[in-house]
């Protein structure tokens, strides 16, 4: 499912349902990015990903 907002530049916010599912083929690739391979290429002290309440 794909979300835009209208190309008026009216806010919007889009919603959409999340699913639990244990069967999704994207829990193999999360479980495999938390063990730590990226861990070489993530950059220290970005305020962007360090203050998580900013836009």
């Amino acid at each position: 499912m794909a979300a835009q907002c209208p190309a008026n530049g009216t806010p919007s916010i889009p919603v959409a349902d999340i699913h639990t599912n244990p069967a999704d083929p994207a829990r193999p690739w999360r479980r495999t990015a938390r063990t730590g391979i990226y861990q070489p290429h993530l950059v220290d002290d970005d305020q962007r990903s360090n203050d998580r309440g900013m836009f």
